[in-house]
């Protein structure tokens, strides 16, 4: 596929990744948390099956080491999703997109602590205290105060900068399609497990699921967000320099932000604006695959 053509494809992925926060949040008064992961993951890896089962190469990642690997990132994966959604319960679509986002900032800090990387430059820093004041400037009183959400959201970004760790470790062991397939297969699993534990039988009847905006949301979720979503970041690593994706990836919460204004008519104070901007100037600042300097050229050749 041309460049430009598969551009558009990661810019559409991520305008989908926006909508879901407001997607989900507007589903949860109807289904449980767990509920709605558990079918959310199901569809997506019924889905992957078939490209799996078609690609020799997919099936011969299936692997014992391999499937222990994907057990491990599906893992935190799920403890990621799982705070995000209970997190959108009490928060806004906007600051949860904003705080998961955070996980740009965690993933080289993290790097640090758990592999021994070399000590972080001053791009790592100064993201890291962009990020910071925009938290204080986007949460306010809400970090101190009685809204888990919040909390919620800064542990989801803390799983999510796990996954990225675990996936950089042993993805260029495994068929990126196995990997996706394992990790969203026992998403699905937990999530199922988690429901019976914690939610019950009852949580399983028809009433949930004939509401609008839990088909909707399932279907965008489930379809788009993570099955179609993880074949095209698949092939778009393939296609696309890394520090175009990372700038087409930061663009995620700030869809998310026009989308919950234009469609859930949620406002956003002017605090909570500016400092979603200093998040998204930190992510950008810290990211060392985005380059803040280009060469020069030369008029006098």
């Amino acid at each position: 596929m041309h460049q430009r053509g598969m551009v558009l494809l990661l810019l559409f992925v991520t305008l989908v990744w926006g909508a879901t926060f407001t997607l989900t949040k507007s589903a949860l008064p109807y289904i449980s948390p767990f509920a709605f992961l558990a079918v959310r993951f199901t569809m997506a890896a019924v889905l992957l099956t078939f490209p799996v089962v078609l690609q020799k190469s997919a099936r011969a990642g299936l692997t014992r080491r391999n499937v222990l690997v994907g057990l491990g990132v599906g893992v935190v994966l799920y403890l990621g999703y799982a705070f995000q959604t209970f997190g959108l319960e009490t928060t806004s679509a906007a600051t949860s997109a904003f705080l998961t986002g955070l996980s740009v900032v965690l993933v080289p800090m993290l790097s640090l602590l758990l592999r021994r990387a070399k000590k972080p430059g001053m791009r790592l820093w100064g993201g890291s205290l962009f990020a910071l004041l925009g938290l204080f400037l986007l949460c306010g009183t809400q970090l101190f105060g009685l809204n888990v959400g919040v909390w919620y959201g800064l542990a989801c970004a803390l799983f999510m900068a796990l996954q990225v760790l675990l996936i950089d470790r042993f993805s260029p062991d495994i068929h990126p399609l196995t990997l996706a397939w394992l990790e969203i297969g026992v998403m699905a699993l937990l999530s199922f497990f988690s429901t019976e534990v914690i939610s019950g039988n009852h949580t399983w009847s028809t009433i949930p699921f004939s509401q609008p905006q839990v088909m909707i949301a399932l279907l965008v979720n489930g379809v788009l967000a993570t099955a179609f979503a993880y074949y095209i970041q698949n092939i778009g690593q393939r296609a696309i320099s890394a520090s175009q994706i990372a700038i087409i990836f930061t663009m995620e919460p700030v869809f998310a932000a026009v989308l919950s204004w234009w469609w859930a008519h949620q406002r956003m104070s002017l605090d909570a604006m500016l400092g979603a901007a200093f998040i998204l100037l930190g992510m950008w600042f810290s990211d060392s695959s985005i380059r803040l300097k280009y060469p020069r050229k030369n008029n006098y050749s």
